[in-house]
């Protein structure tokens, strides 16, 4: 017969039942001394049965596993406590909850309430790190062909020369061959000046075109050309195409 058997036996008032190296039927008294004699630990018996009625001081830890009956309250202390307190942690529900069941206390409501308790914690938050539920989806972008996929990126201001101070670069991300060209200025006419000079008669129309988002790539007259050619644009970040 298991402990929590023999407990709840107790605990309802009720006599004990022949069971085997227990013969007869025994009172409460008689039991108790039974498993006195045989070495068992009392707590362990009564363990899963004690009701914490009173407020929970400031100790977390006794021989017995206290029911809490108000989880609002003394739940929300004994999970911070678990949780958010210097020998705490800040781990995730599971494990938070593992630290409250090694502190002797349970509730029916205990994983729910870690789980909502950890994800409101603004320590977990702020410090935590990013995980692939919450980073940014990232576009994929297959290159199969050699001149399939360029990037495209200004570059300058540089001192002048022949009233030029930027260069606009094209990259082949295959074969890593480059074009360049020197504009009088970032802007819109010469991004489709490379393409309709230099791209499209040399190496034909690319599948995919990647660049910033400058305004001088997503201008409307210039994402009509590669529309309009049957090329996709593609635009990455600010900074790094």
């Amino acid at each position: 017969m298991s402990w929590q058997r023999v407990g709840a036996l107790l605990l309802g008032g009720s006599v004990l039942p022949a069971c085997p190296g227990c013969p007869g039927r025994r009172g409460i008294g008689s039991v108790l001394l039974f498993m006195a004699r045989m070495g068992w630990e009392l707590c362990h018996v009564f363990r899963p049965y004690t009701v914490v009625e009173q407020p929970i001081n400031d100790f977390l830890r006794d021989d017995m596993l206290m029911t809490v009956r108000d989880s609002s309250r003394e739940g929300l202390k004994i999970i911070e406590r678990c949780h958010a307190s210097p020998y705490g942690g800040h781990y995730g529900a599971f494990r938070t909850q593992v630290n409250i069941w090694q502190s002797g206390f349970f509730w029916p409501t205990m994983y729910g309430d870690s789980k909502e308790f950890v994800r409101r914690c603004t320590s977990c938050e702020r410090q935590g790190g990013i995980t692939a539920h919450d980073a940014m989806p990232l576009t994929y972008n297959l290159q199969v062909e050699i001149f399939d996929v360029w990037g495209i990126d200004f570059m300058g201001p540089f001192p002048k020369s022949r009233n030029c101070e930027y260069i606009l670069v094209a990259v082949d991300y295959i074969s890593k061959w480059v074009e360049a060209m020197s504009c009088s200025a970032a802007d819109a006419k010469h991004g489709k000046k490379m393409f309709t000079e230099i791209i499209f008669p040399r190496f034909g129309t690319p599948r995919m075109v990647i660049s910033d988002g400058g305004s001088h790539f997503i201008d409307k007259t210039f994402r009509d050309l590669l529309r309009d050619l049957g090329a996709k644009h593609n635009v990455a970040t600010p900074y790094h195409p």
